[in-house]
C-alpha cells in the first residue's frame, strides 16, 4: 500500500507526475501574480469543463461491466457506504461543533464530508491496474444512498451548527 515510501522510482514518478507538476505551477502563478493570456485561459477552460463528464463516463464504462445484483448483496458496500456516509459527517458534524466556526464554513465542510466516493476513485483503481470494478461499485453505491444521507446530515447541522 505505501510502496512509495521504500521504492525510490515510486517516489520519483510520484514527485514528477504531472498533477503536482501543475499543481506547483499554478501556486507559483498565482504567488508571481502571473496572468495568463485570455487564449490560453479559455483553452484550459475547455478542458477543465470536461473533467466532470469524463469522470462520470469513465465510472459509467466501469460499472456497466458489473452485476447490479451483486452490487446489493456485497455486505461490504454497505459498511464503506456507513462509514463515508454517515460515520465520518458525524465526525465532524461534532468536529465543527466544538470548532464554533463562521456557519458557512462549517456547513460547507460539512457538506463536502457527507458527499459520496467520487469518479476519481474509480480512475485511480484504473491507473494503477487495481480493482476498478470494486471502486466503482462503491461509486454508485455511496452515491445512490447519499440521496438520503445528505438531507439528514443537513438536518442535524441545523440543530447543532
Amino acid at each position: 500500500m505505501f510502496s512509495f515510501l521504500i521504492d525510490p522510482k515510486c517516489l520519483k514518478e510520484g514527485i514528477l507526475s504531472p498533477i503536482v507538476i501543475a499543481t506547483l505551477a499554478a501556486m507559483a502563478l498565482f504567488f508571481a501574480q502571473i496572468k495568463i493570456p485570455a487564449v490560453l485561459l479559455d483553452s484550459m477552460q475547455y478542458v477543465a469543463d470536461m473533467n466532470t463528464p469524463v469522470a462520470m463516463m469513465i465510472a459509467g464504462f466501469s460499472l456497466a461491466q458489473t452485476d447490479l445484483k451483486s452490487i446489493f448483496t456485497h455486505v461490504r458496500l454497505y459498511w464503506v457506504s456507513f462509514v463515508k456516509l454517515i460515520a465520518v459527517p458525524i465526525g465532524v458534524l461534532l468536529f465543527l461543533w466544538v470548532l464554533r466556526l463562521e456557519h458557512t464554513v462549517a456547513y460547507t465542510t460539512l457538506i463536502a464530508s457527507a458527499c459520496p466516493v467520487s469518479a476519481t476513485t474509480t480512475m485511480m483503481c484504473i491507473r494503477l491496474n487495481d480493482n476498478y470494478t470494486y471502486a466503482s461499485e462503491i461509486f454508485s453505491f455511496t452515491t445512490v444512498f447519499s440521496i438520503i444521507t445528505i438531507p439528514l446530515v443537513a438536518l442535524a447541522a441545523s440543530f447543532l451548527l
